[in-house]
């Protein structure tokens, strides 16, 4: 069963991405997993060889994969004017 905010996330009309180490613990995986349910438009991101807390663990590897993703959603923007 879905609570409502899990349930409001299917409503989201931006563009979102949730990072997750792959030296994570499995139970953040399948919190992901269970938003990522609740909203297939958000897509995951698994940056290789950081922890929990990418931006802590590999903070220029976490600072690539967001930039990459902003100038994506840039690139796609422009792309639908």
């Amino acid at each position: 069963r879905m609570g409502p905010a899990l349930a409001a996330l299917d409503r989201v009309q931006i563009l979102l991405r949730l990072t997750q180490g792959s030296e994570s613990l499995g139970e953040f995986a399948r919190v992901i997993d269970r938003l990522l349910e609740a909203a297939p438009q958000i897509k995951r991101e698994t940056i290789r060889g950081a922890g929990h807390v990418p931006q802590l663990t590999v903070p220029q590897l976490y600072a690539e994969t967001i930039v990459s993703f902003v100038r994506a959603g840039e690139a796609s923007a422009a792309r639908s004017v």
